[in-house]
């Protein structure tokens, strides 16, 4: 009962805030519903005139199919995208959409590793959109076109790229020490090799304003191309915009389907690059759950352990574990209540241009809960560039107003208050906004795709095989106006029940003499794949590792330990394994203290410094313990320590500066040299971090 009150509350305190952002009136709402229909039934005449005169004329169906008016003058432009969570697929591929719009030039979006690089040099005006992944690494669809750019096998000449005009927006995030890099390298490599860039080079920072960024940055990109095309004359202006609001470019129809005799299989090629995970991925059962922390009065953190056999899984000590989340069911169930779907209903989706192969998304047929619940963020704050497509679908006129203003550049604060800040959900806004109706087909355009959660194993594959053990922090908070928001993942895994052996049936004797069995215990799963992790313990164990893992970041740095204990069990001579942990209060969030007390106790762990930081009268941190052990850190550096650091970028960073002081403070080094010697020991790889943004 008190869940309802607290779901039906909710949706009050969701609609009274609205009413307080945007009035609106119900005669207005009339009024621009009337408008539509005008136009729609207009457009419709228009349509059946021209067919009869056998002209044609622009489709008008939800498909929102675009008609080419010809050869374009300029010639065509490339879009070349390398994208790790698909947001630089979509600014690709919104350049692609506005340019085509604009006229004047051809537009293509394409998957660098689809990209035959080869022809690189051959293309005339090639717009790069490129993430930076983790520490300075290009995404995993870019890394073989890295290799070729930077001209590994040494194939390309100085002018290689004399007659091909380019620019680049890089995606990054300010939090990370190589903000950028795969942009700033893709923007200096075209240049030596004598590519022209016709357009300024632009950034987007993720921990900022990545969007307002993007569009900041092209906001003149198509004008200036123009005016550099020796093709374009005097009469060749950009096409004015026809309306104030633009539906989703559509390349698949989702169509009702029945329910299929088995699922369809697709082949590689038919599958979108940065979606994969939905199509590869392996059923685990969670078989072990318990909390970490000593109180949780101020969250949770849980231990999970998922089974491995009969799986073809197999995982390195440290890999990466990527937990494909669901939205959780009651935030499905508003957004298809919002936008009145069927939940059992069958779809597939089918690709409107049949002449090429158009990559799927993610699997179909599919029931709508199944791709509500799997394959779209539902739960993430939606971006600009969805609510100006939502505003296309708000039949009030003050409605669509309203999110046009969040969407656009002078509605950054009013966007960042209701939105970031108030931490909407799709289903916040839909039902902020109840004006707004799209069919599922629209929906699939305009929303991303549900991203894995990339989680860095804490087990040793040396001693645990056949589980993987996954260190896991619930992200939980309550807001303002008395919602409260859940992380996507951690509270899908947070919420899985085991099964208790209380409900197993007792054996009893059937009339055939057989013992009776048992009622089968039916295990939550989930779904994952395993990545391979930077983080990999020196080949020689007699190495001294320096461990630096805060809160959640503690989970490799136990499998390390676990693996170091097995090393010695089993003969090897190991190396000093030094930990500096660090959480808010000894006796709150101390994971895995009975552990660590272990493996001091059996010399595992040669030396363990914690710091509580709520526990003392002045704030310490990891950063702080390293400087006080500063003397001992440089002796085991000099003898070929390797550096492991797992957490939150702010305290990468910290831990970072506090390494070169020491190399500086204890190894009688400038700060120039200090710091070129921490470099030097990155590009090693005896310096290894693996960071989140907080």
């Amino acid at each position: 009962m008190s869940d309802v009150l607290v779901y039906v509350g909710s949706v009050i305190v969701i609609a009274v805030s609205a009413i307080y952002f945007f009035k609106s009136s119900a005669s207005e709402a009339d009024r621009a519903f009337e408008a539509r229909y005008k136009a729609m039934q207009e457009e419709k005449r228009k349509a059946a005139a021209a067919a009869a005169a056998g002209g044609s004329a622009v489709p008008t169906t939800s498909a929102n199919t675009t008609v080419k008016k010809g050869a374009a003058p300029g010639g065509k432009v490339t879009v070349l995208f390398g994208s790790q969570t698909g947001t630089a697929e979509s600014f690709a591929r919104t350049l692609a959409d506005t340019g085509n719009e604009a006229g004047h030039f051809e537009v293509e979006a394409v998957d660098l590793e689809d990209f035959d690089s080869a022809t690189l040099p051959s293309l005339p005006y090639v717009i790069f959109v490129v993430a930076t992944y983790g520490e300075g690494d290009p995404t995993d669809n870019a890394v073989n076109f890295m290799k070729y750019l930077r001209n590994d096998d040494g194939t390309l000449s100085k002018n290689a790229f004399e007659n091909v005009n380019f620019t680049v927006f890089g995606l990054g995030n300010k939090q990370y020490e190589q903000y950028n890099a795969i942009g700033r390298a893709v923007n200096s490599l075209m240049e030596k090799h004598g590519g022209k860039r016709v357009y300024v080079h632009g950034e987007g920072d993720d921990d900022d304003s990545l969007e307002e960024d993007f569009d900041a940055w092209r906001a003149d990109l198509w004008k200036t191309l123009r005016k550099a095309d020796t093709n374009a004359g005097s009469d060749d202006e950009e096409s004015a915009p026809s309306s104030k609001t633009k539906p989703p470019h559509v390349v698949f129809e989702a169509k009702v389907v029945g329910e299929p005799a088995k699922p369809r299989v697709f082949k590689d090629d038919e599958i979108q690059n940065s979606t994969k995970h939905f199509f590869h991925n392996v059923e685990v059962k969670l078989v072990e759950t318990r909390e970490l922390r000593q109180s949780t009065a101020g969250g949770s953190t849980l231990h999970l352990e998922f089974d491995l056999k009969n799986t073809p899984l197999t995982y390195v000590t440290a890999d990466n574990l990527a937990i494909l989340p669901e939205n959780d069911a009651a935030l499905v169930a508003r957004v298809a209540t919002s936008l009145g779907y069927k939940l059992s209903q069958w779809v597939a989706l089918t690709p409107l241009d049949s002449a090429k192969t158009t990559k799927h998304p993610f699997p179909t047929p599919a029931t709508v809960e199944s791709i509500l619940s799997r394959y779209l963020d539902l739960n993430g704050a939606p971006r600009k560039g969805a609510l100006a497509h939502l505003a296309h679908f708000a039949t009030d006129t003050t409605e669509q107003d309203a999110l046009l203003k969040l969407a656009g550049p002078d509605g950054k604060d009013e966007y960042h208050k209701f939105i970031v800040d108030g931490c909407r959900t799709v289903a916040d806004v839909l039902e902020a906004f109840p004006s707004v109706r799209l069919s599922l087909t629209n929906l699939i355009h305009v929303l991303p795709s549900l991203q894995p959660r990339y989680y860095t194993i804490s087990s040793s594959s040396a001693v645990h095989p056949t589980r993987v053990h996954v260190t896991l922090g619930v992200i939980e908070a309550d807001l303002a106006d008395g919602r409260r928001f859940r992380g996507v993942a951690s509270n899908h895994l947070a919420n899985m029940e085991l099964p208790s052996s209380e409900a197993e049936k007792p054996k009893r004797a059937n009339p055939y003499g057989e013992q009776g069995r048992k009622q089968v215990r039916t295990w939550p799963s989930a779904r994952v794949t395993v990545r391979k992790s930077t983080f990999k313990l020196p080949a020689d164990a007699a190495t001294p590792i320096i461990m630096v893992g805060p809160g959640t970041g503690i989970a490799p740095m136990r499998a390390f330990l676990q693996e170091r204990r097995a090393q010695r069990e089993a003969g090897a001579a190991v190396g000093p394994s030094v930990l500096f942990f660090g959480c808010r209060r000894q006796a709150e969030d101390y994971l895995y203290a009975d552990e660590l007390a272990a493996y001091q106790a059996d010399d595992t762990l040669t030396q363990l410094h914690c710091a509580f930081s709520r526990d003392t009268a002045q704030k310490v941190y990891v950063q702080h313990l390293i400087a006080n052990e500063g003397a001992y850190v440089w002796d085991l550096l000099r003898q070929g320590a390797h550096i492991y650091v797992c957490g939150a970028t702010a305290m990468g960073a910290d831990v970072h500066r506090a390494i070169v002081t020491v190399v500086q403070k204890h190894g009688g080094q400038s700060a120039e040299a200090a710091a070129a010697y921490v470099q030097d020991l990155q590009h090693k790889s005896s310096y290894i971090q693996e960071l989140w943004s907080s």
